[in-house]
């Protein structure tokens, strides 16, 4: 056999394989150091989860006095698109959706203003129910209200889910 054998040359010649070894390491080191860091696209994730709790209600009455009121009022949010709704015994989870056409450098503000109109309405709901907001995040804000037994007063905290909560305040409606 006649033909060109790389083995044989590698053998032959030590330094020359010893040489192109190493220029292919540097240049492979070379090439890697270069490579990109943002090589994915960013996006933004306009959902946003709200859970409410009220133990010992039924799963109608979650659905007519817990979720169609907070599903109404985030009716009126800009960029709403929709929310999907499931009622269980005790418990109300939501994921609500905001259009593709919101702008990301807008998405903060919407979550803010989301959290602005579920307190105002959580104020209005029965009493011991628990709401929870999360946008697909680390922190999860949740919003207790329970009335008093003396007086129409109703805490109010925000949490910042596991950890204790950061802020209680009392509402007295007179």
């Amino acid at each position: 056999m006649g033909g060109f054998n790389l083995s044989a040359m590698a053998v032959r010649n030590p330094a020359v394989t010893l040489f192109l070894i190493i220029a292919i390491l540097l240049s492979g080191l070379f090439a890697f150091g270069k490579l990109g860091r943002a090589e994915d696209p960013s996006f933004t994730v306009k959902v946003m989860t709200v859970t409410a709790a009220w133990p010992g209600a039924t799963a109608q009455e979650m659905q007519e006095q817990v979720a169609d009121r907070l599903e109404k009022r985030l009716q009126e949010l800009e960029y709403y698109d929709r929310v999907e709704t499931t009622s269980q015994p005790g418990l109300v989870a939501m994921k609500v959706i905001f259009s593709n056409a919101a702008p990301p450098e807008l998405i903060p503000e919407l979550f803010y203003q989301t959290r602005k109109k579920l307190e105002d309405e959580a104020s209005k709901l029965p009493n011991a129910c628990v709401v929870r907001f999360s946008t697909m995040n680390t922190t999860t804000y949740i919003l207790h209200s329970t009335r008093w037994k003396q007086g129409s007063c109703r805490i109010a905290s925000w949490c910042s889910w596991p950890s204790r909560c950061v802020r209680t305040f009392c509402i007295c409606l007179g």
